[in-house]
C-alpha cells in the first residue's frame, strides 16, 4: 500500500499475533502463502511473531532485488538467498537473519531488527 505522501507501507503480518501461539497439539492445519510461510508454521510447531518477522524477510528480499523468489517445494527446507553483485553486505546479513530456519536464530523483537538493520531500515523522516 501507498500511504499519503507516497510513503510505502507493507501490511498484512498479523498471522502469529491473530491466533496467539499455535502448536502441533492443537491446530493440524495452517494457513499461509506458500513461499511465505515460515518453517514453523509448515511444521505446525509453536508459533510467535517471530514467523511474521520471516515473512516480512522475504517480502523484504523480494523488494531489494526486484523479483520473486523461487517457492521450494518443501517449506521447512532452509531458504537460501542469492544477492546481486553490489548488495550491500549489512543489508544481505538482516535478510539471511530474518529468514532464519529456526525462530531463535531471528531477531527477537521490533528493537533487535532495528537494531541489527545497521540503518538499512530506517524509516522516513516525519513531517
Amino acid at each position: 500500500m501507498i500511504a499519503k505522501g507516497g510513503v510505502p507501507k507493507i501490511v498484512d503480518f498479523g498471522l502469529a499475533r491473530a491466533t496467539g501461539h499455535m502448536d502441533a497439539a492443537t491446530h493440524s492445519t495452517f494457513a499461509g502463502t506458500r513461499g511465505y510461510i515460515a518453517p514453523e508454521v509448515a511444521r505446525a510447531g509453536r508459533v510467535d511473531f517471530r514467523a511474521d518477522i520471516f515473512s516480512l524477510g522475504i517480502t523484504l528480499y523480494e523488494a531489494a532485488v526486484g523479483k520473486r523468489r523461487k517457492a521450494q517445494e518443501d517449506p521447512t527446507a532452509p531458504v537460501e538467498l542469492s544477492f546481486p553483485d553490489g548488495f550491500p553486505a549489512s543489508a544481505a546479513r538482516l535478510l539471511v537473519s530474518m529468514v532464519a530456519g529456526e525462530p531463535a536464530r531471528r531477531p527477537g523483537s521490533y528493537e533487535a531488527l532495528m537494531g541489527g538493520a545497521g540503518g538499512v531500515l530506517t524509516p522516513p523522516a516525519r513531517d
